[in-house]
């Protein structure tokens, strides 16, 4: 059996996602969505596509978000969804382009990814309402590991402690958040 010595140090564990899902969407409009079902409308999502902040990559709502493609024309997107029970590392490679927002499931258990033109692509089954906080990234499909010049996308969520909803869908201490990391945080 080994003792580690005092001069000796052990690095965490970084944590690990207990769920992950990989899919591909078609980009409408150079957008998808990934949302709670049942507390958000399509309609929502086509003004949001409309609104002032069309240059941020997440347009965020209570229930979901709108993420945005860096690349005109860009017709598909690869996306890997993670679930965690704490906040997760930001690992390197995915380190520029991130954006990080506050997602309520008031109504669900879930999130759906969807296309602009209504197919339903992936289920995330998050299994408990409250506020999630959800971390984007996006990597062009010119960066040099990007896959099959794809533009690819990583959401990473876990639940935000102690975050009841109140009944308006938002955080009950101090609304929801959304924000741009800078690229020197990662």
């Amino acid at each position: 059996m080994h003792r580690a010595r005092s001069s000796e140090t052990t690095m965490p564990t970084p944590p690990s996602p207990h769920q992950t899902v990989w899919a591909r969407t078609r980009v409408d409009h150079g957008c998808f969505l990934l949302y709670d079902p049942p507390a958000f409308h399509h309609d929502d999502g086509l003004r949001l596509w409309r609104d002032e902040d069309y240059r941020r990559m997440l347009v965020c709502t209570p229930s979901g978000v709108v993420a945005r493609s860096a690349v005109t024309g860009i017709r598909h997107a690869s996306v890997s969804l993670e679930v965690y029970d704490t906040e997760p590392m930001i690992d390197a490679e995915w380190a520029h382009d991130a954006m990080e927002c506050d997602v309520a499931l008031t109504e669900g258990l879930e999130l759906q990814l969807q296309n602009f033109m209504g197919d339903n692509v992936a289920t995330l089954w998050l299994g408990r309402r409250g506020v999630w906080r959800l971390r984007g990234h996006r990597r062009s499909p010119r960066h040099p590991d990007a896959v099959d010049h794809q533009e690819e996308w990583l959401f990473q969520l876990w639940p935000t402690p102690g975050s009841p909803v109140d009944p308006a869908g938002g955080a009950a201490a101090g609304g929801l958040m959304c924000r741009e990391l800078p690229r020197s945080c990662c």
